[in-house]
């Protein structure tokens, strides 16, 4: 399957029933909505010791292929893929779930950063959460609630001057 992303992204659009089209905020959310739906998240792999390769070839195979679902980095890299085949421009974060955890815990999850032409904003994408995942792009904006298909997000910065979602 090696080459140049568009037939990944072919593959990938065709296994949730959707159409090729520019990208934009509304189509980066029906992208999002529709991964969600279809692909299941888990983290089985990982508590049973599997050896996960984040390979594109047997990441999309164990997702889209075989539908065994996954957890964040191997989501978030196949949907940043996907969207970096539709000519997208966006970049890979690493973050930290503090939700029920210490805010000292390591950063151990993945998601994307989405510039969409023509907007002057940047926004979080993520598909790697499960049911805690927005539903769509979320602007980052530091200091202010922001509802997203209700959900409420806030963005701020620790005392070590990290991002905090």
């Amino acid at each position: 399957m090696e080459d140049d992303g568009s037939q990944l992204t072919a593959r990938y659009l065709s296994s949730l029933g959707l159409e090729k089209a520019k990208v934009s905020l509304e189509y980066v959310s029906e992208l999002q909505r529709a991964h969600l739906r279809k692909f299941s998240f888990n983290n089985i792999g990982v508590l049973l010791g599997r050896d996960l390769n984040l390979d594109l070839d047997p990441l999309f195979d164990r997702i889209v292929t075989k539908g065994q679902g996954g957890y964040c980095f191997e989501h978030n890299k196949l949907f940043m893929e996907v969207l970096q085949g539709l000519g997208a421009k966006v970049s890979m974060m690493m973050g930290k779930v503090t939700r029920e955890v210490s805010s000292e815990s390591p950063r151990a999850h993945r998601f994307t950063v989405l510039k969409v032409s023509g907007d002057e904003r940047t926004y979080l994408v993520d598909v790697g959460y499960g049911p805690l995942c927005p539903r769509q792009p979320v602007p980052i904006v530091f200091g202010e609630e922001i509802e997203v298909r209700g959900g409420f997000y806030r963005f701020e910065r620790n005392e070590y001057g990290e991002t905090v979602f």
